[in-house]
């Protein structure tokens, strides 16, 4: 017994002498591998990643035993392929990251000032877009040592009205390809003459989320850009991080979750076909120039018609009357209550509430940036400084036509025209359209 602390205390001595010698095995083993990824020019990806990173891709790594040239060849291509993605994380992340922020804020102060000459346009691209178009593609992906400014995009933006048509034949192009085929029945039409018509008009589902669409308000829908949905999240992938830093990803009508459908909305032509009209020849611009309104059968009595515009007629379609089988017979509204109806409709334009839609006068317009009366009196007093109380209309905002549209009223029998209580329930066909909000250059 007399032996037996003097043997445990020896045990004990060297179990802690041989764990100190691994450890030190192992630390003498990791900064031999550290510095020849130094060596090799990986410091940056280390300091960015941390060692325990590179650990964690290997377990065996960092194991107690004496690197040699040999073991090193064989680790080497190994180290280099897992090492070389981080580098192109850290340059898109804290060097290219940044100049796509400049130019985002630049973007929104761009299309915060008046059109150029010959440059306006119904549907601008999104930053991120737009960063892939050339001139700016090549300042983002200068040489890491290249200072980027602000003012290192003027010449890029001077040049950006040269690619924002290419870009939208592009879209529409993608568009066509994708649900074309819902329009077969249209001969021998071309893609760009079909989506100019009066039905092309979608009803764009996913998951929960789902609208009715006229073109070009469509292509604005948010999963062409947006990412409803993601299997698996990638730290180290560039295009997720790509959209994290701009908000949303370049337009793609490919590729859309799996639960997303696209299809015509079928009511459409009988509204065309109430006024003699042939749905496939008829177009937008030749309903808007009829500017004719309807009465809606389902909703309508003897002594009281409900009364709208031709794309409320086709929204109140969707939203109050989808359930009803079959097509909804239209009466064409005219004489004395045509009149009765347009002189109710300029009388409503004068009095606008808070949330009535409209856009920024001094800014470019396009499809997507009308927003509520008080949103854009905001805008008006942040960016150009101008105070609510000094706003004019006309001057500082414009009421966006789709506001009129939205109207629902009705008609007596004794020609008197009164708004239809019902009206806010069937909504605005604005609202399509404000799916842009959090990434307009509104602020």
């Amino acid at each position: 017994m007399r032996h037996a602390e003097p043997c445990r205390h020896w045990s004990k001595s060297v179990a802690s002498f041989r764990k100190h010698e691994l450890d030190d095995l192992r630390s003498n083993r990791k900064d031999a591998i550290v510095t020849r990824l130094i060596g090799a020019g990986y410091k940056p990806e280390l300091d960015y990643m941390g060692i325990s990173w590179l650990q964690q891709q290997e377990k065996s790594l960092f194991r107690a035993k004496t690197l040699n040239n040999k073991e090193w060849d064989r680790i080497c291509p190994d180290l280099v392929a897992r090492l070389d993605p981080v580098r192109v994380r850290l340059l898109e992340d804290k060097v290219y990251g940044p100049r796509r922020k400049i130019l985002t804020a630049e973007y929104a102060k761009y299309l915060q000032q008046p059109p150029l000459p010959g440059a306006a346009f119904d549907v601008m691209p999104n930053a991120a877009d737009v960063a892939e178009f050339v001139p700016f593609r090549d300042i983002i992906m200068s040489p890491e040592s290249t200072a980027i400014t602000a003012s290192s995009f003027i010449s890029a933006f001077q040049q950006l009205p040269d690619f924002v048509p290419s870009w939208r034949a592009k879209i529409d192009h993608e568009f066509m390809d994708q649900f074309g085929a819902n329009h077969d029945d249209h001969g021998k039409q071309s893609g760009s003459d079909i989506l100019q018509l009066a039905t092309a008009v979608f009803v764009m589902r996913c998951q929960n989320d789902q609208r009715l669409l006229m073109y070009p308000e469509v292509l604005l829908w948010p999963g062409f850009f947006f990412p409803f949905e993601r299997d698996s999240y990638n730290w180290m992938s560039v295009s997720t991080l790509r959209e994290e830093q701009f908000g949303c990803r370049t337009w793609s009508a490919s590729g859309l979750p799996h639960l997303s459908t696209a299809c015509v909305f079928e009511k459409t032509p009988a509204l065309i076909q109430a006024l003699g009209l042939d749905p496939m020849t008829t177009r937008r611009e030749d309903m808007n120039r009829l500017d004719t309104r309807f009465a809606c059968g389902a909703c309508s009595s003897p002594d009281r018609k409900v009364v709208m515009k031709w794309d409320m007629a086709i929204i109140h379609s969707y939203r109050m009357l989808g359930h009803l089988p079959g097509q909804v017979v239209w009466t064409l509204i005219e004489g004395d209550e045509l009149t009765n109806v347009k002189k109710y409709e300029q009388e409503a334009k004068h009095d606008l509430a808070g949330n009535a839609i409209v856009y920024c006068a001094l800014c470019q317009h396009h499809i997507g940036d009308a927003q509520e009366l008080r949103c854009v009196l905001n805008h008006l007093g942040t960016i150009h400084g101008i105070p609510s109380d000094k706003t004019e209309q006309g001057t500082h905002y414009i009421l966006d036509c789709n506001s009129i549209s939205t109207i629902v009223m009705v008609v007596d029998s004794d020609g008197n025209v009164s708004n239809h209580k019902d009206g806010p329930e069937v909504g605005s066909y604005s609202s399509g359209v404000r799916i842009l909000r959090h990434s307009s250059h509104f602020v």
